[in-house]
């Protein structure tokens, strides 16, 4: 897995290749600006090439440089080993971070807080959503407030995604 950057050309109106920006990575959300001028993507890390991305992460951009390499920031040290899709998303603050993520084990999610920018987290407390089903998307209403989107499981479910057709 690796992530790359794609840049739309708009003479042409073709998405043209600018390379890979981070190794071993998954996005699962858009990237935000933070307050320190750089860039921050939630996601997800493998350990090595060849294994499912398994490992909380962010990705770190170097300024308003987004087609550079950026710094891949574990939010753990290791893989979440119940974990089977552990996606992220975060808010941001100022310097202060915060992020969800999920587990579709039915397991209790965690909540990571960084107080330097993304550069270091700790894992807070598990969070109550019922959302082992679903990705989340994080963000902050006009008023400031904090918000999570996602699907509520159906009852029955056992926390996994529906194969129902809409």
């Amino acid at each position: 897995t690796t992530c790359a950057v794609f840049v739309l050309n708009e003479a042409t109106h073709r998405w043209e290749p600018c390379g890979d920006i981070a190794d071993l990575f998954l996005p699962n959300c858009q990237p935000l600006k933070m307050a320190d001028g750089n860039w921050i993507m939630a996601g997800r890390v493998a350990s090595r090439f060849g294994v499912k991305p398994r490992i909380p992460a962010v990705a770190i951009s170097r300024g308003d440089n987004l087609t550079g390499r950026w710094q891949v920031v574990p939010l753990q040290a290791q893989e979440l080993s119940t974990a089977h899709c552990p996606e992220t998303t975060v808010w941001v603050e100022g310097r202060e971070l915060l992020a969800l993520t999920r587990n579709d084990t039915g397991a209790v999610p965690f909540v990571f807080a960084s107080h330097d920018y993304g550069r270091t987290w700790n894992a807070v407390k598990e969070h109550t959503l019922t959302a082992s089903a679903s990705k989340l998307y994080a963000g902050h209403l006009s008023s400031g407030e904090r918000y999570v989107v996602f699907n509520l499981p159906a009852e029955g479910e056992n926390g996994f995604r529906s194969r129902e057709t809409l």
